[in-house]
């Protein structure tokens, strides 16, 4: 179980996309289901805090449309950052 958030909370502790693979990796993390929608919507209502700067969503980003780190393996209904990615082995 992924809790929802995390991935961003680890993004903004690694500076890059090739830290964070690596350290999702490291940390046993196979696979990311990510809804970057209903992530945003939970901000506005209080549900939840935001990232700790603009920069933790654009590594998260930049991650998951990396080849070399990340298959999308599912997407739903054609939105932009919701699907299912699995990490990519070294």
């Amino acid at each position: 179980y992924w809790e929802r958030g995390r991935v961003y909370d680890r993004a903004h502790a690694s500076h890059s996309a090739k830290t964070l693979w690596k350290d999702l990796k490291r940390a046993g993390i196979t696979h990311i289901l990510l809804n970057e929608p209903t992530y945003n919507s939970a901000i506005k209502i209080g549900e939840r805090e935001p990232p700790l700067c603009s920069r933790d969503t654009e590594i998260v980003r930049e991650m998951l449309s990396n080849d070399s780190y990340c298959i999308m393996l599912k997407e739903e209904r054609g939105e932009e950052w919701v699907g299912l990615y699995e990490l990519r082995n070294e």
